[in-house]
């Protein structure tokens, strides 16, 4: 409770309030301020068709801003949907994000009949109230015994960024070679328009996979910032993704190793113990990647001399040689960078 001995009273559906309870929210959300500081009781009101006061829990942080940065910072934590996140927070000025901890549950939850007798003139909140020192007195709760605490989660296994690119990335790619095949035709040969075709795929290809690192950096650092103290959690944010390179250069190999880097782990390092065949995908990515470059600046002379050295060819085979690398990349990469978050946090992976 705050010195003076009041408590937050904040009326929530039950859906989310057993979601504090399980500890699988441990933010609730908010359009109004309420008038807390760190340490406060918060007193949980089940609303309709609940009706109870099942729980309590104590303000551990409160974290106030444009609702799009609160998504950022705390949506994982929320324990809702970003369409369900932006619904709510439509139209608001700011959106409050109260971080919560020691959720426990009430042992005999107090009905709204027993708590207008307990408090008279009792009406449960719209959305937040006050009860004073002796209105919880009155109250005679007692607390079931303290869960005990859950180690952080590590990202889904495959992990989202993974299922993107399979289902979606992969898949554009796929609609770019029906494209190539409709305009060229089953016939041989080496007209000017198939190869500039055949090159476009291969630029394709680079873009598709930086999206797919860039989703996948974005998910650990997810990860790795729900783990941390809510105080810190912002600060931490921005200390990883500031300078990201993914958003500005290639994804090579230079490029994730710095990136990653910041989450705790030598991802290429970690890459390369996997064995010589994801040594060999990461030395086709960089080949890949500089062809690409020579292609996007129009540069014949660069474009002639990775064509002529046997390494890449504009043919769609050679093509569809670099997707399946970079798909076999891909895998290696999700497996490598949940182990790596894994070790960086301190908790057993998914078997």
């Amino acid at each position: 409770m705050r010195h003076d001995g009041r408590a937050l009273l904040i009326s929530i559906r039950p859906r989310f309030a057993d979601l504090i309870l399980n500890g699988d929210k441990t933010v609730e959300l908010r359009r109004t301020k309420p008038s807390v500081k760190v340490g406060d009781s918060v007193l949980l009101y089940a609303s309709s068709p609940i009706c109870e006061l099942i729980g309590t829990c104590i303000v551990l942080a409160v974290d106030v801003g444009t609702a799009s940065d609160l998504w950022n910072l705390e949506g994982s934590r929320a324990g809702l949907t970003k369409p369900e996140f932006d619904s709510y927070f439509q139209g608001a000025v700011r959106a409050v994000g109260i971080s919560l901890r020691e959720a426990r549950r009430v042992r005999r939850p107090r009905t709204l009949a027993e708590l207008r007798v307990r408090l008279p003139g009792f009406t449960p909140p719209q959305s937040f109230s006050y009860l004073t020192r002796e209105d919880i007195e009155r109250l005679d709760i007692e607390l079931e015994d303290a869960a005990a605490s859950k180690p952080p989660k590590l990202m889904s296994v495959p992990s989202a960024a993974l299922t993107q690119w399979r289902s979606c990335g992969l898949a554009r790619l796929v609609e770019l070679e029906n494209v190539h095949a409709t305009l060229t035709g089953p016939r041989p040969g080496r007209r000017w328009g198939t190869t500039q075709l055949n090159r476009s795929l291969f630029v394709a290809l680079v873009a598709q996979f930086q999206s797919f690192c860039r989703d996948l950096h974005d998910e650990a650092t997810k990860v790795h910032v729900d783990a941390a103290i809510p105080g810190q959690r912002q600060t931490l944010h921005l200390l990883i993704r500031q300078g990201r390179k993914l958003d500005t250069h290639n994804p090579r190999r230079s490029t994730l190793g710095h990136d990653f880097a910041r989450l705790g782990f030598s991802l290429i390092d970690d890459l390369k113990a996997t064995g010589p065949a994801t040594v060999q995908q990461l030395d086709a990515l960089d080949l890949l990647i500089d062809y690409r470059n020579a292609v996007g600046h129009g540069d014949e002379a660069k474009i002639g001399d990775f064509e002529s050295g046997g390494g890449i060819k504009a043919t769609k085979k050679s093509y569809l040689q670099y997707r399946r690398a970079l798909d076999q990349l891909a895998t290696t990469l999700d497996a490598t960078v949940t182990a790596g978050l894994a070790s960086v946090l301190g908790v057993s992976g998914p078997r």
